[in-house]
């Protein structure tokens, strides 16, 4: 998440790329070269492609894993030494976590919700780092999570208690509301490479497609002001 900028130390000296003021008669340090250099050298990290294909695999196979030994095993875990045991694990996630349209309607009308509150609710605008690569460009961010917090808390509130949704509901479909996410959370880090690589700008490409699916083809995905990825990293996943 972006920070905002320091308070200038020197009124005529220019920010570097980390938003401090330097002065412009002292040598630039290793860090501070010039910015295409970093796209020209790509650092593979998290294991590159290997280890991304391994977390993009196992990840959800492990959350799986742990929401069914609470679920059928009450917390207790489950063997997978054996094919049989492996057999077993992946007929419980068919049985309790299969998508369903009730799944898929309630989390896209969450995120959409979500994604209507971070658009409108009041909250102070705060500029982002420079960016070296658009000409030291700062992006605005409007910081209104709290109002977005506490309003999502008094919907849950009136909808819960006036029985238009209980929210039992959520507890009882958890295994599909997973799934669904899940899903959606692949989809989106696929299309976005796509339409990136198709008509955007991507940025720091390694030349391996899974890594940079991965990693994420744009720098700033943006729906108007609605910062993607804030919305991606905290919106979604700190609400839940």
């Amino acid at each position: 998440m972006s920070t905002t900028q320091p308070r200038s130390r020197k009124a005529n000296t220019p920010p570097n790329q980390n938003g401090r003021q330097t002065d412009a008669s002292s040598p630039p340090l290793k860090h501070q070269k010039e910015h295409h250099n970093s796209d020209d050298h790509i650092v593979k990290e998290f294991g590159g492609p290997i280890g991304v294909t391994m977390m993009m695999i196992f990840f959800p196979l492990l959350m799986n894993y742990l929401w069914l030994c609470v679920q059928v095993k009450s917390g207790s875990l489950l063997s997978l030494l054996s094919v049989k045991d492996i057999k077993i694990f992946f007929g419980l996630i068919t049985e309790h976590a299969t998508p369903t349209w009730f799944a898929a309607k309630l989390y896209l009308g969450f995120c959409l919700l979500q994604g209507f509150l971070a658009y409108v609710m009041p909250g102070p605008i705060v500029k982002g780092l420079p960016i070296p690569t658009e000409n030291n460009k700062q992006l605005e961010y409007r910081c209104n999570g709290v109002w977005s917090f506490y309003t999502l808390a008094v919907i849950a509130l009136i909808v819960h208690n006036t029985g238009i949704f209980p929210l039992t509901r959520i507890v009882e479909n958890f295994g599909p509301l997973m799934s669904v996410a899940i899903i959606t959370g692949m989809a989106c880090s696929f299309g976005m490479y796509f339409a990136t690589m198709i008509g955007g700008k991507p940025i720091r490409m390694s030349g391996n497609v899974i890594y940079d699916i991965f990693m994420g083809a744009p720098l700033n995905p943006r729906i108007g002001r609605l910062d993607l990825k804030m919305f991606a990293e905290i919106r979604i996943p700190w609400v839940i």
